[in-house]
């Protein structure tokens, strides 16, 4: 077996990604061996893009911010944070909509699981948006919020 080898950037050590071990035993004409990779865990950012651009098409939807957050049954969901615009608001119908909205745009698995209705997004002085804070604050047990 070869060992695991990790090349994470310095910019990912900072923020202190998440990687796992991943082993695949595949057999070959030399016998039984094993295929052992790194693997970032979290959904990629391409499809944060896709879903976050495809909310911001809806006329509800001023801002979005999208982030993967663990599940016990498919491991990581789909998480999206929307502020609305002027006009709008939030509810289970609403989140409902967005969902259908952005499953007819892309495709049945890449879309949002949980809707978060929220006033304001974490971002830098830039304007960038900070989804790490968004993931430590779904990390945190819901008491201590």
């Amino acid at each position: 077996m070869s060992p695991v080898l990790r090349l994470p950037s310095p910019r990912q050590v900072e923020r202190q990604e998440t990687w796992r071990d991943v082993k695949i035993p595949i057999d070959g004409p030399q016998g039984h061996r094993l295929f052992a990779f790194a693997a970032r865990t979290g959904i990629p950012f391409q499809i944060h893009y896709e879903i976050e651009d495809a909310l911001l098409k809806h006329p509800a939807v001023r801002m979005a911010a999208v982030i993967g957050v663990p599940d016990p049954v498919r491991t990581e969901i789909i998480k999206a944070f929307i502020i609305l615009n002027a006009g709008h608001t939030g509810s289970d119908a609403l989140a409902e909509e967005l969902r259908q909205y952005v499953k007819k745009r892309l495709s049945a698995h890449a879309y949002p699981r949980e809707i978060e209705f929220v006033e304001q997004l974490p971002k830098t002085p830039s304007g960038k948006l900070q989804r790490f804070i968004l993931r430590k604050q779904e990390q945190q047990p819901q008491g201590d919020q």
